[in-house]
């Protein structure tokens, strides 16, 4: 199984969602019932997974039709390391009912901060 790559944009003090679909390449779905899903998103690819941006279990998933929707709260990207963070990279590993590791998507991210917008004499 070849990996996934397509680069993607997260947005600090935003809540972000990442979904997936798991086909073959006839298009048909891959049953992910017993699979293990996690998002991964890191500043660098030096850090270790428990400095990780934000590490976590797909919040919906339709796993008969290789289907997962990954949540990146707003409580999470709103903290410190969110803020000081411009670029990263992210995956989307399994682990399969045998136990065997897997990274199903994978690419660079662009973190985007929010505008901070000043107004003066307004009012």
């Amino acid at each position: 199984m070849s990996t996934a790559q397509q680069d993607l944009s997260f947005y600090a003090k935003r809540d972000n969602t990442v979904d997936i679909t798991v086909q073959t390449n006839a298009g048909n779905p891959v049953d992910l019932t017993q699979y293990k899903l996690q998002l991964t998103i890191k500043a660098l690819l030096s850090d270790v997974d428990a400095n990780a941006l934000f590490q976590g279990a797909p919040n919906q998933t339709n796993r008969t039709f290789g289907k997962a929707s990954f949540l990146v709260p707003l409580s999470i990207t709103s903290n410190a390391a969110w803020a000081a963070a411009t670029t990263g990279l992210y995956d989307v590993s399994t682990i399969t009912p045998t136990g065997k590791e897997a990274t199903l998507l994978a690419g660079n991210c662009a973190i985007v901060q929010p505008v901070a917008q000043t107004l003066t004499n307004a009012g």
